[in-house]
């Protein structure tokens, strides 16, 4: 798990799977490179992080572009600031954002029309959540899905992307209809978001919501 690398693999028109790149850590004090990872079109976003791991810091999140003749390169390395733990223990990319999880809030970052990056106003933990918020996200357009807990019980919340930070749209918790919904005039697309949930995963499309903790419920 101390591994410095990620491995990149394409489909063929056949359906079987072919080894297409290997994306290097950016420098030697980066450990268990590809802890988390994500990939869009023509960008990968690795993370790494370390969770469940002795190692102490700083984690970092790297983007990576794939330029035309099929190679990648290592476009910025966005660090764990001081006193945020778990960064990039998991990420998501979604167009020109870039989000970083950790064990308390969720890290934005976008790229402009010139190439720079801004970071956006930090996701942080809505009132009444406890533990963790931020170790799982799932990115499709302008929706966020994000894994917290209340007491005992894990919480998905779906966002949307507005005016340069993110909105709660819902709450939810297995077995529970969606809830804390803001004004749905505001929401734009689908009105709720596809969320398969299990204990370590969130997977996010358009559709009904699904939320899992041992039993799988959907929301429509």
């Amino acid at each position: 798990r101390e591994q410095r690398r990620a491995n990149v693999f394409e489909r063929r028109p056949n359906g079987t799977w072919l080894e297409s790149a290997i994306l290097q850590a950016p420098g030697e004090d980066v450990f268990r490179f590809g802890y988390s990872v994500d990939l869009q079109a023509g960008r990968a976003l690795v993370g790494s992080s370390s969770v469940k791991s002795s190692h102490q810091g700083p984690d970092r999140a790297c983007v990576f572009d794939r330029q035309p003749d099929g190679s990648w390169s290592h476009v910025i390395s966005f660090i764990e600031p001081d006193g945020l733990g778990y960064f990039a223990g998991d990420v998501a990319l979604s167009g020109d954002r870039v989000m970083i999880g950790s064990s308390s809030q969720v890290t934005t970052f976008q790229q402009l029309a010139d190439g720079s990056w801004v970071e956006a106003p930090a996701l942080l933990p809505e009132p009444g959540l406890s533990g963790s918020f931020g170790y799982q996200l799932a990115a499709h357009g302008d929706r966020l899905a994000v894994l917290g807990s209340v007491p005992d019980t894990p919480w998905v919340g779906s966002y949307t992307w507005s005016q340069g930070s993110w909105r709660l749209d819902q709450g939810l918790e297995p077995g529970d209809a969606p809830s804390g919904a803001s004004d749905p005039s505001h929401q734009s697309g689908p009105s709720v978001t596809d969320m398969a949930m299990t204990a370590t995963r969130l997977v996010l499309s358009h559709g009904g919501a699904v939320s899992g903790h041992g039993l799988l419920r959907v929301h429509t």
